[in-house]
């Protein structure tokens, strides 16, 4: 299926034959007077949004901008337009076309925080001329809180937590819970409370392998959890060093150990016999793996400790080949270094916005995590940076945001500097402020192509005009493509904010007509300075590469020209499998009298709804179960590749 710009041709054909009917002035018997001046004619409209995507939580709006052109492509002014939105609110603030040819209107999601596609469609009035561009709303993100193993018999609490993109609970939804082991919850319709939270009780009458679906707000979100049910209870727990259980993942500093304990137990007694217990990284007990016995309470301990950061998961299997499993994370304390980079360098005058990046390591190069980043600001033209400090996150990553005043700096003239608090670790970077930048549009259509079984293409528009609005033609640009940058957010837990998350684990669950994606996890990109390559501490899950990985990429050169009107098309191409997993980040960079002007896009990739119908298997990784999701694996964690 190809995206294709509507477009149509207008003809005006008339005469007005007038006979002499005496006196002067009038054409004489048998002339044809000229028709009237019937103005340009509309041929094409081309439709835009500043936002790809709006955040479920209402806080976004887009702007929406149609631009009018006649069939040699010269913009046409005081045409009207219709615009019109599958959902949402929509607002016309300008419907006829300015000196540019422009019509405009914003779009809101009217407080409905269900993830879902508006498609919004603009009309030139009279004619059959339009144009349609699909908005994401995205972000509503479904947690589930189950258990990682139970006995035969046993009853445990589920707890489901319902939140929008800014991590605001939604109350009053009512979540649907399905058991694939037919077991039984206490409400399988439970309704979130004004937290967004909803806990029940659920039984594990039936033994196996179990996994808990949970769909709300009208199938467009759902989540699963997977867990194992046997006869016995086998539970792995962090033990602080004053003997209080702790809540996963806990940290244990690079110079301390650890404790992990296990408690073994069938029908309330302790159970007896030899355990093997792994880790992912580092060592249990001095060593790779080792074997030890439970005592007559069925508990047993082990000292894990690691000489590199990162995120390890303890396993132990009995030999009747039952299985736990706990998450930790390693974490460096002693900050040694510090990487400062800005994005972009240069930005526009009046409130333009780069975002600073600070990567703190220690000595080993190991990624340094919870140390608390101070930003200062030297500005003679009164920019801002807001927040003044933020705390490392897994990553060693916190930023802050910069934001220009009306007024122009010399070159390099704005420093920014970030020192880890209570050490002399710091490190600036410089960036230009300019008065002359231009302007970037970025839009999509509504429609993907499928050039083969195996890959979708997504095309986007890129409109670029001067500080006056006027089209640049032949300016050059460069365009790229991405997983979503790493984000310093401090109140990421996974699973998290879907909109720090570069990929997504999970499985398809069946909606009303059509597969949708539970998802178990939120990942950031591993590549936290956007190098390509794996740096120390990075390689977050452990499987020797960087995740997700550059899986999108560009249909052509990543150089391109703006035709004569000021647009240029920009084709993205990726394996039908990445979709709906993974979300990416177009930017495009154009560059005029030395000053550079950027505008990027945050992208879920989509799918063609076709492929996602419940009587076809849809595209993603199969299981060994059968079941068909995410490419990234369906752990709970992002520190289990699998």
């Amino acid at each position: 299926m190809k995206v294709l710009f509507t477009r149509a041709w207008g003809f005006l054909i008339g005469a007005l034959l007038l006979v002499a009917c005496g006196g002067s002035g009038g054409p004489v018997g048998g002339e044809t007077a000229p028709p009237p001046n019937a103005g340009p004619v509309p041929a094409s409209i081309t439709l835009f949004s500043d936002l790809g995507a709006l955040r479920s939580s209402g806080a976004d709006i887009a702007n929406l901008t149609a631009i009018v052109k006649d069939a040699n492509n010269v913009v046409i002014s005081g045409a009207t337009v219709n615009f019109a939105a599958s959902s949402g609110s929509l607002a016309v603030t300008q419907p006829t076309t300015d000196a540019q040819g422009q019509a405009k209107a914003t779009l809101g999601t009217s407080g409905n925080p269900a993830n879902r596609t508006i498609t919004v469609t603009a009309t030139v009035a009279g004619t059959t001329l339009s144009q349609t561009l699909s908005i994401a709303v995205t972000g509503t993100v479904l947690n589930i809180a189950a258990p990682t193993s139970m006995a035969s018999g046993d009853t445990q609490a589920i707890t489901l937590t319902l939140r929008d993109a800014d991590g605001n609970g939604i109350g009053g939804q009512a979540i649907a819970l399905t058991s694939a082991r037919s077991n039984t919850f206490s409400d399988a319709n439970p309704i979130t409370s004004a937290t967004g939270s909803a806990t029940v009780q659920y039984t594990a009458t039936n033994g196996g392998s179990e996994t808990v679906n949970a769909t709300t707000l009208g199938g467009t979100v759902a989540a699963s959890a997977s867990f194992n049910i046997s006869s016995e209870s086998f539970l792995l727990q962090k033990i602080s060093a004053g003997g209080q259980v702790e809540t996963p993942p806990a940290d244990i500093a690079l110079s301390a150990n650890g404790t992990i304990r296990l408690t073994w137990t069938s029908g309330g007694a302790g159970v007896q016999g030899n355990v093997t217990f792994t880790t992912t990284r580092g060592t249990v007990d001095g060593a790779a793996s080792v074997t030890k016995a439970t005592n007559s309470s069925g508990q047993t301990s082990v000292v894990v400790a690691a000489t590199s950061a990162g995120p390890a998961v303890i396993t132990a299997t009995a030999a009747n080949g039952t299985t736990a499993q706990i998450q930790v994370e390693f974490i460096a304390t002693n900050p040694s270094a510090i990487a400062v980079n800005a994005s972009p360098t240069s930005v526009a005058a009046g409130g333009k916005q780069s975002t600073i990046n600070a990567v703190v390591r220690d000595a080993a190069g190991n990624l340094v995590k919870n140390q608390v980043v101070v930003f200062t600001l030297n500005d003679t033209t009164g920019g801002s940076i807001f927040p003044a400090s933020a705390v490392t996150n897994s990553s060693g990553l916190a930023s802050t945001v910069y934001t220009s005043s009306n007024t122009a700096s010399a070159t390099n003239g704005v420093q920014i500097t970030a020192t880890v608090q209570g050490t002399a670790v710091s490190g600036t970077v410089a960036l230009t402020v300019s008065q002359t930048p231009l302007f970037i549009s970025i839009g999509t259509g509504n429609e993907l192509e499928e050039p083969d079984q195996s890959s979708y293409i997504k095309e986007f528009i890129v409109f670029i005009t001067d500080s006056n609005g006027v089209a640049r033609p032949n300016q050059s640009f460069v365009a790229s493509v991405v997983p979503l940058p790493n984000t310093a957010n401090p109140s990421f837990v996974e699973p998290g904010d879907a909109d720090s998350a570069a990929y997504m684990k999970g499985v398809f669950v069946a909606g009303a007509d059509s597969w949708i994606p539970a998802y178990s996890a939120f990942c950031r990109n591993e590549d936290a300075d956007l190098d390509g390559v794996l740096d120390p501490g990075e390689d977050y899950n452990g499987n020797g590469m960087l995740t997700p990985g550059n899986q999108v990429g560009i249909d052509a050169s990543s150089t391109f020209v703006t035709d004569a009107g000021g647009f240029a098309k920009v084709r993205l191409r990726y394996a039908q499998q990445y979709a709906y997993w993974m979300q990416a980040r177009i930017r495009i960079t154009a560059t005029v009298n030395g000053t550079e002007s950027i505008a990027q896009q945050n992208w879920v990739l989509e799918g063609i709804a076709s492929d996602y119908r419940l009587n076809t298997a849809p595209p993603g990784r199969v299981f060994a179960d059968g079941v068909v999701g995410s490419p990234f694996g369906r752990a709970s964690t992002c520190a289990n590749p699998n």
